[in-house]
């Protein structure tokens, strides 16, 4: 059943990227981002947020090379990424995962 339910929502998520068929079979990491906007920073008069974001997945080998290709193009020295000008985020994967950082 929650094959069935992922696969809708990954069907979705491509159709209205302008996809008929997925390129991939999962929604990319990065679109989970867009929760964090530069707003948050204005309202709260700050330059930047800092936050640890503790990842699980089924899939750790892709979500890492997604995550080091996006702190290529948006990261700090210190390995965070930096997402809209605002939230620095580093990634930590679930303890029994292998190299239990994104780094």
């Amino acid at each position: 059943k929650l094959l069935d339910e992922s696969k809708k929502e990954v069907n979705k998520y491509w159709k209205s990227r302008g996809h008929n068929h997925p390129p991939v079979n999962y929604i990319p990491f990065e679109h989970y981002l867009r929760y964090y906007v530069k707003d948050d920073c204005v309202s709260r008069g700050v330059k930047t947020i800092n936050r640890d974001v503790y990842l699980a997945t089924d899939d750790p080998i892709i979500v890492k090379e997604e995550i080091a290709t996006l702190i290529k193009v948006n990261g700090t020295r210190d390995g965070t990424l930096l997402v809209d000008g605002c939230y620095s985020l580093k990634f930590h994967f679930h303890p029994t995962q292998s190299n239990s950082t994104a780094e």
